[in-house]
């Protein structure tokens, strides 16, 4: 998913445990920083991941092998050695090539699987070796071999079920181990893999299938023999477990079963295992399937635990259960200590072990040596042989240094110690001759392999830099087979370089002799490039060899080409397609004699990719302003687990407003939400270009305009209230609109503020006034933009009252005169405490008439003495 531009992201996912990283061009990603997080159901996990920026720079191209065209939209991960190494990501551009910050002490760049099986292209046998350790690299070239023959099929149960989301995994003359390939089975078990022609051998990955308590079928990894523009059906299956594996996993003697460790069951010739988890007596139940098996406890739990495992090997038969397995757990008491040396200096990461059969029943422990090469082995009493791993990741032959016997190391109530100095091997080089490659023929498939020597190990050949071309038709792949159809003669002088997985390189001159032939009719197009609904579409077929011209057709029985496509007679398929999809099909070349030449193919049609192209709604200067564009069809790019990811966007021309800002909204497996939201700053009107692209590389975008404006400037201030002389007043006159900063002040030909008070710039009437009256102004605000309104506004400024002496009527009855302004409100009020100023108690409201009026206290107690005062009010 991507995050926000703040960096904030939100991932829905089932009940589990999941190691969370960060992905973005430009920095790298660490997987010693991922964040490692356990959701239990309806829980919410808060968890910050961290990016450092990339130091280095790789650039290059990636090719097509046979004509070095540029391939646009691969995928590549650019790594290294060792968790903090960290890796970073990579794609090419619509022209092939590529330039990708990557970690210092990035060494190989492996091309994506997965970003190759849509376009019918194969990934190098091994990654592309450089070294960025003194800085930048360039220069970098990947050639990619497309697949020119097909696997297709299905995936079933042993209720003829598809399964799908099994990884497939290949092996064929460019891909030298058995591995996935990026394609996986769809929901129906359904599968299509393109292969290089010749021998190959295929199958369901078996890890993905024992997550599911699958186990493979007896047929399900085939092999065959696959020639140019050849198919072959293979369906797979896949079984429930036919055996069980029941014991317990007890420590020391006496002490009891060992509870919540994981039992391993590994077949002898996969990388996956079943697995089960051990009960409170450490009972455990593993089902399997029949074959030789190594079945152990997981050293990391053990470890924890402070204990050292046993593992046993186990022949299993279908049927038959075993049961009464005992795994022992010893407790560890000591440590072999030691130091790994090459040539005098510290070896890191080299793996060492150390091995003890006491009655029957074998411990290991293992341990990779660090920076300064040193290691140490958690053992208990017993005689062990201590050695380092020869080959492979860790190996002292991959370092480049010769491979040591084991040493013999007793513990008995202490510590040991086992060093190690190497010496190292012999030097990298081709060994392969001019003589041994042989000759080859015009029109006749040729298949030789270059073979290199040394301690070093995963050989990659390539042409060397400046080497004379292959003869055409003919290529190098990583693992050193050097294959095709020529089809030119002649005598071509080529150089091959070897790299080793150390970087270390050797360069070898060749010279093969194409003899000339009467070239077989071949079809030469294997890709056709991708279309899209609506978009004009135009591929023009390409043969070679035969007699005469050419004719093109459907091969008799071919499915149709995709909707709105035809293939005319000179070999061009063109159209305007008019439905998504992937659709294969077979097309036959004729020549002059009648012979014929058949080539499967296929074309990816994706939904037109399409941009909504609405008039923006206008905007308000400091209001809240929200649209969106709808962006739809085309070849979403997508999560690690397969869901719809949305699209990319661009801002090729314009901006958007000041305070306004984009955001990817609400994504669906059909379309996307683009989202233009802030609080506009600034009036104008803002024409931009907003484009979206997708991961086929298709493209769309639109003109927009967003037009904002200032709201109308008004003072909203309607009224004073009335200020009474010798009283401090303050009014602060409140306004709208328009645009920052206001200024106010007295309009021009106004009557001035009463004196002494004053208007100030920002607004605030203020003083205390000197004499009462009605006084009537005119006040201007000026805005930002020098735009200004008036408004008249009338103060009244009322005396303060005066009372006379109070004078006895009748009995306690009392009367006074209040002088004060005509027309003006005053509240009366009598008080027999005047330190007490919450007891004033109301007798009455009167308007003075002609500024007096007589009042008189009907209510006056004779005791205790009353005082009066009057209250101006509103």
């Amino acid at each position: 998913m991507l995050s926000d531009t703040a960096g904030n992201y939100s991932l829905q996912v089932p009940v589990g445990s999941y190691a969370v990283n960060a992905l973005k061009p430009g920095y790298v990603t660490r997987f010693d920083l991922s964040a490692n997080v356990t959701v239990a159901a309806a829980q919410v996990v808060t968890t910050n991941l961290a990016l450092t920026v990339a130091p280095r720079t790789v650039s290059g191209r990636v090719t097509d092998a046979a004509t070095t065209l540029g391939l646009a939209g691969v995928q590549m991960t650019f790594g290294g050695d060792g968790s903090q190494a960290g890796f970073a990501l990579g794609f090419t551009d619509t022209n092939g090539n590529f330039s990708v910050p990557v970690p210092a002490g990035a060494s190989g760049a492996d091309v994506s699987e997965a970003s190759l099986a849509v376009r019918g292209y194969v990934a190098p046998a091994n990654a592309t070796l450089f070294d960025t350790t003194a800085g930048n690299v360039t220069g970098l070239n990947i050639a990619l071999s497309n697949a020119t023959a097909l696997v297709y099929g299905r995936l079933t149960n042993s209720l003829g079920q598809g399964i799908g989301g099994i990884r497939i995994k290949v092996r064929d003359q460019n891909r030298s181990a058995f591995g996935a390939v990026g394609v996986t089975t769809f929901a129906d078990g359904s599968y299509t893999v393109g292969v290089l022609p010749g021998p190959v051998t295929f199958g369901p990955d078996t890890d993905d299938l024992m997550r599911l308590g699958l186990l493979p079928a007896s047929a399900n990894v085939l092999n065959g023999t696959l020639a140019v523009g050849g198919a072959l059906l293979a369906n797979l299956g896949a079984v429930p477990p036919t055996a069980h594996l029941r014991g317990r996993v007890l420590q020391d003697p006496g002490a009891g079963g060992v509870a919540g460790v994981r039992v391993y069951a590994s077949p002898q010739n996969s990388g996956g295992s079943f697995d089960a988890q051990t009960a409170a007596d450490g009972s455990f139940d593993v089902g399997v399937g029949a074959g030789v098996y190594y079945v152990g406890v997981s050293a990391d739990d053990l470890s924890g635990l402070g204990l050292l495992a046993s593992q046993l090997q186990l022949t299993v038969v279908d049927g038959v259960d075993q049961n009464n397995l005992v795994l022992a757990a010893r407790t560890v008491t000591g440590q072999i200590t030691g130091q790994v040396t090459g040539d005098g200096a510290p070896l890191g990461n080299v793996n060492v072990f150390a091995s003890f059969t006491v009655n029957g029943t074998n411990f290991n422990a293992n341990a990779t040596t660090d920076g300064g090469g040193q290691f140490s082995l958690g053992v208990f009493n017993g005689t062990w042989q201590v050695g380092l791993s020869c080959n492979g990741s860790g190996g002292v032959g991959t370092l480049g240094f010769t491979c040591v016997n084991n040493q013999t190391v007793v513990i008995n109530g202490a510590n040991g110690t086992a060093n190690f100095a190497l010496t190292a091997c012999g030097a990298l080089q081709v060994t392969t001759t001019s003589a041994q490659l042989g000759g080859g023929q015009v029109g006749q498939f040729y298949n030789a392999q270059i073979q290199a020597s040394g301690c070093g190990q995963s050989f990659s050949f390539s042409l060397s830099p400046g080497s004379g071309a292959l003869p055409p038709g003919v290529n190098l792949f990583g693992n050193g087979n050097l294959s095709g159809t020529p089809t030119s003669s002649g005598t071509f002088n080529f150089s091959v370089r070897v790299t080793d997985n150390t970087s270390a390189t050797a360069d070898k001159a060749f010279s093969l002799i194409i003899t000339g032939s009467s070239a077989p009719l071949q079809v030469d197009t294997t890709v056709l490039a991708e279309a899209q609904v609506g978009v004009v579409y135009s591929q023009q077929l390409a043969a070679s060899g035969g007699q005469g011209t050419h004719g093109w057709s459907l091969n008799p029985g071919s499915l149709p080409l995709p909707g709105g496509l035809n293939l005319a007679g000179d070999g061009t398929i063109s159209g305007t397609p008019t439905t998504p999809g992937t659709n294969y099909f077979s097309v036959r070349v004729t020549d002059g004699a009648l012979a014929t030449a058949d080539q499967l193919l296929f074309i990816v049609v994706y939904p037109m990719l399409q941009m909504a192209n609405p008039a923006l709604p206008g905007g308000t200067v400091g209001v809240a302003y929200s649209t969106q564009v709808l962006v739809s069809g085309g070849h979403q790019f997508t999560t690690g687990g397969g869901a719809p990811n949305g699209y990319g966007s661009t801002f090729p021309n314009g901006s958007l407003p000041p305070g306004l800002n984009f955001s990817y909204g609400t994504v669906s497996s059909a379309n996307q939400q683009f989202v233009i939201s802030g609080t506009p700053t600034t009036t104008g009107t803002y024409p931009f270009t907003m484009g979206a692209y997708d991961a086929s590389g298709f493209q769309v975008s639109r003109s927009f305009s967003i037009t904002i404006t200032a709201s109308t400037l008004q003072i909203t201030t309607t009224a004073l209230t009335n200020a009474l002389v010798g009283a401090a007043a303050s009014y602060p006159l409140q306004a709208s609109g328009g645009t920052l900063p206001y200024t106010w002040s007295i309009a021009n030909g106004s009557q001035p503020l009463p004196s002494p008070l004053t208007l100030s710039s920002g607004g605030l009437i203020s003083g205390t006034p000197a004499a009462s009256g009605t006084f009537n102004f005119i006040v201007r605000l000026t805005d930002g933009v020098a735009t200004s309104v008036t408004k008249s506004l009338v103060l009244t400024i009322n005396s303060k009252p005066r009372l006379s002496a109070p004078g006895r009527v009748a009995g306690n009855q009392f009367a006074f005169t209040l002088t004060g302004d005509s027309g003006a409100k005053y509240r009366i009020e009598a008080n027999t405490n005047v330190a007490n100023l919450a007891s004033w108690t109301n007798l009455g409201t009167n308007t003075a008439t002609g500024g007096t009026f007589l009042f008189t206290d009907t209510t006056a107690p004779g005791l205790p003495r009353r005082f009066y005062r009057a209250v101006l009010v509103p």
